[in-house]
């Protein structure tokens, strides 16, 4: 059986190593990596991803979308301030958690 590998997409370089702070912690055997969601190009080879949307909600919702047309199918967990309103409906049509 492999490692579980996530990915936390983001550019807070602090918060994304808190976030893989807590997979260490909690999944030893977890494989984890932030990615600069500037730099995908293509679809993640990850059972899940977490979206650092702090900043920007609408964004972390464009981006959650642009995964599931990638033909991302793993887990996806949106963190935001904002989850109301266009944001939850695109969150929800994406299959994301917030």
């Amino acid at each position: 059986m492999s490692a579980l590998r996530l990915i936390v997409a983001g550019s807070d370089a602090a918060f994304a190593a808190a976030i893989r702070d807590v997979f260490a912690a909690q999944l030893p055997d977890v494989t984890s990596e932030t990615l600069d969601p500037s730099h995908l190009k293509s679809r993640p080879v990850a059972d899940g991803v977490v979206v650092d949307a702090r900043a920007d909600a609408a964004r972390g919702a464009e981006l959650s979308a642009r995964l599931r047309a990638m033909g991302f199918a793993g887990a996806l967990v949106v963190v935001s301030d904002d989850g109301s309103g266009d944001t939850a409906t695109a969150l929800a049509a994406a299959g994301a958690a917030h």
